[in-house]
């Protein structure tokens, strides 16, 4: 079975907004609050676990990726900057 470096999920955080979880295999994962900051991640379901290198995918990909430059910590930057599966 072919195995993802991460997974990511739209799951709802204690406060009652929908978040995109990011978990990495071998670090410590991280979580980015949708509304306002990834739209196209904000309009799927909660539950949605996204596949990473498909065609349907390759637009909220590069949303992610192009947020992650502009406002990750440095951490989230060299976890993306590696690879930007």
């Amino acid at each position: 079975m072919f195995q993802f470096q991460r997974t990511y999920k739209i799951k709802m955080n204690t406060n009652g907004q929908k978040v995109l979880s990011i978990k990495p295999i071998r670090a410590r994962g991280f979580s980015i609050c949708t509304n306002g900051s990834l739209p196209s991640w904000h309009r799927l379901p909660l539950g949605t676990l996204v596949i990473p290198h498909t065609k349907d995918n390759k637009a909220l990909f590069h949303e992610l990726v192009e947020y992650i430059h502009e406002n990750g910590t440095e951490r989230q930057k060299a976890l993306f900057a590696k690879n930007t599966e």
